[in-house]
This record gives C-alpha cells, structure tokens and sequence, in this order.
C-alpha cells in the first residue's frame, strides 16, 4: 500500500499542472494521500507512506490552485 500511495501522489503531482487533465491529477492525489494516510495508521510505517501523504496532499493542493485559477481566468476572459 505505500508504493501504492507514492505513486498515485507521484503521477498525480505530474498530472495537475495541466488545465484540463488536472482534475485526474487532483483525484490521483487524493488518492495518494489517502492510501498514505492509511498506510501510516497500520504499525511499521515505511517511509513511502510518509512521502505518498505529502506528496499527495501537496498535488491536491497545486491541482486545486491551478484549475481555480484557470477557471477563473477564463470566466474572466470571456
């Protein structure tokens, strides 16, 4: 489950700088973060579990200031 965690996190972090594919990248950090939390919570931590966590929650923090953005300069715009 920690492999899990930081991969989804990684691909979602690659993922949510791009304005219309950022939503699956906002979702695969999501996920990340939340495999990551989960794999925390079991006993023997492994560090990829802390890495997924923050990366996720880094990614969905990003994805979801980048889509705001971009949806808000195109309301703009038009």
């Amino acid at each position: 489950m920690p492999t899990a965690a930081l991969i989804l996190a990684l691909l979602g972090l690659a993922g949510c700088w791009v304005p219309i594919f950022g939503w699956a990248g906002v979702a695969a950090g999501l996920l990340g973060g939340l495999l990551g939390l989960a794999a925390i919570v079991r006993p023997n931590p492994a560090g990829r579990a802390v890495a997924g966590l923050v990366l996720g929650l880094l990614a969905l923090g990003l994805g979801l200031a980048v889509q705001i953005s971009v949806a808000l300069a195109l309301y703009h715009a038009g």
